[in-house]
């Protein structure tokens, strides 16, 4: 059965997170993993030329969030499943935003992170994924090439995967909605 949304349902919640949306996630409140993401600004874009005539474009501020990606959200919800699976060990295959997000909440959680990205990654982003603790594996080659490289070391060392057939992001992020 579906949960139905009610605004009543959260007019007094006072988390200052996507947490608030709760009731609506599939991870129980005992095992959320967060950063305070989730509560980003929306403003209203001014002077934005848009060719059909649409006015009062609408913009949610995602980078706001706590490692500065949209990614956050589904980050959160992924890995406080794995949080609540008890998993040690997760892995994710990323050129940037993703495996920064996954680092900085895998930190949160304490839980060992290996990031397998192609060698042109952002040195930005991979300085960041470092600074949380995470194992940096440059894969020299393709991004399929980097997908195959941490798929054949999830098989192996059984590491939950945190990539794109992982269908905890999702969750996560239809809260922006």
């Amino acid at each position: 059965m579906k949960k139905k949304i009610k605004k009543e349902d959260l007019k007094n919640d006072s988390k200052r997170s996507l947490w608030r949306y709760a009731k609506f996630l599939p991870v129980e409140s005992k095992h959320v993993v967060s950063l305070g993401e989730g509560i980003t600004p929306l403003i209203t874009a001014k002077n934005l030329s848009i060719p059909n005539g649409t006015k009062n474009i609408m913009l949610k501020l995602d980078f706001c969030n706590p490692t500065g990606s949209f990614k956050d959200r589904g980050t959160s919800v992924l890995i406080s499943n794995a949080k609540k699976l008890r998993v040690k060990e997760v892995a994710i295959d990323s050129s940037g935003n993703n495996a920064s997000s996954i680092s900085a909440y895998s930190a949160r959680a304490r839980i060992k992170c290996y990031v397998f990205s192609p060698s042109y990654a952002s040195r930005g982003k991979i300085v960041q994924l470092m600074a949380y603790g995470s194992k940096l594996f440059g894969v020299i080659g393709t991004r399929h090439e980097t997908y195959q490289t941490a798929y054949n070391a999830v098989e192996a060392f059984e590491w939950y995967y945190c990539g794109s057939t992982n269908a905890f992001p999702i969750e996560g992020s239809k809260t922006l909605a």
